[in-house]
């Protein structure tokens, strides 16, 4: 079991949301935001965000491992990638937006974890 608490006034240790929710400089023309609605990131915005995890491994051997790990995350602004995606619509990057599109953007996430690690 594991987790975490972050305050971050100024959301400067923040790492940014991808696809249309980035504000990051657009590495084919870096006078304008990679996203079109980006992320914001001014100073004095806040951040405030916990987690929690636990998992349960199995190793039948010395050479195998089965993992299932569960995480929530949780933010106190629009942080994660929803079910509509950040990217486009249709998911895709090279996409037309739609108009009335918009990354969705949430306050949190859940996640169960599948792995299998093996060592030859």
């Amino acid at each position: 079991m594991g987790g975490g608490v972050m305050t971050n006034p100024g959301r400067y240790l923040v790492l940014y949301p991808t696809g249309q929710a980035s504000p990051l400089p657009d590495p084919n023309n870096p006078a304008q935001t990679e996203g079109r609605y980006p992320f914001s990131a001014n100073p004095g915005d806040q951040f405030k965000g916990w987690d929690c995890s636990t998992n349960l491994d199995w190793m039948p051997n010395q050479s195998f491992l089965f993992r299932m790990e569960y995480v929530h995350r949780h933010a106190s602004v629009p942080y994660f990638a929803g079910a509509g995606g950040v990217t486009s619509q249709t998911g895709y990057s090279t996409t037309a937006l739609d108009p009335n599109w918009r990354p969705d953007l949430v306050k949190s996430e859940d996640r169960i974890i599948f792995a299998v690690l093996f060592r030859l």
